[in-house]
C-alpha cells in the first residue's frame, strides 16, 4: 500500500544532501535516477526556475533540514518528491499554507491536472485550497462537522462558511 501512496507533510523533511537527491530520493537509493524527470516535476512543484537560480542549480547542497530554502521552497521541493515517485494516491498535508495565493492557485491547477490523474487528499485550513474538491470534509476537533462540495457548506451556517466568509 505504501508504494501507492505519495506524502507531502506539513512540516517538510529534507536531507542534507543536493537538490536533484532530495527530489528522487526513492530512486537514488538505487541509483537510478532520472533527470529529465527530475525537471518536469520541479516544473510542476513551481519550484524550478528558483532552483535554476543557484549556483550549482539541482547539485546545491542544501544543508541539514535545507536550511537555505524558504518555507515555501521546501514545501514546493518535498511536493516535487511526491510527483516523482510513482502513485495512485497524492496526500498533501497543509503544503499550501507555506506559499503565496498566486503560487498556491498554481499548484491547485497541476495537482488536479497530472498526466496519470491519481486520487488526492487535501489538508488544509486554506479553504482556497479546496475549492476544486469533489468531496469536502469539516472537521472540528477531530470529528466530522459537515460535508459536500465548496457551493454546498457555504450554504451552511458553520465553520467551513465562516472560515470561507473569513479568509
Amino acid at each position: 500500500i505504501r508504494e501507492a501512496i505519495s506524502y507531502v507533510p506539513q512540516t517538510p523533511f529534507l536531507f542534507s544532501q543536493s537538490i536533484s537527491d532530495n527530489i528522487s530520493f526513492t530512486e537514488s537509493l538505487n541509483a537510478n535516477t532520472d533527470s529529465d524527470s527530475i525537471n518536469k516535476v520541479s516544473k510542476k512543484a513551481g519550484i524550478y526556475n528558483e532552483i535554476m537560480q543557484f549556483p550549482k542549480t539541482f547539485k546545491t547542497i542544501i544543508g541539514e533540514r535545507g536550511v537555505i530554502l524558504s518555507g515555501g521552497q521546501k514545501s514546493r521541493l518535498t511536493l516535487a518528491r511526491a510527483l516523482y515517485k510513482p502513485h495512485k494516491l497524492l496526500i498533501l498535508d497543509d503544503i499550501l499554507s507555506a506559499v503565496d495565493h498566486e503560487t498556491e492557485t498554481d499548484l491547485i491547477k497541476t495537482i488536479t491536472t497530472l498526466d496519470h490523474n491519481p486520487s488526492s487528499i487535501i489538508i488544509s485550513h486554506r479553504i482556497s485550497s479546496l475549492l476544486h474538491c469533489d468531496h469536502i470534509l469539516v472537521l472540528e476537533n477531530g470529528e466530522i462537522i459537515n460535508e459536500g462540495t465548496h457551493k454546498d457548506l457555504i450554504k451552511l451556517d458553520g465553520i467551513y462558511k465562516y472560515t470561507w466568509d473569513y479568509q
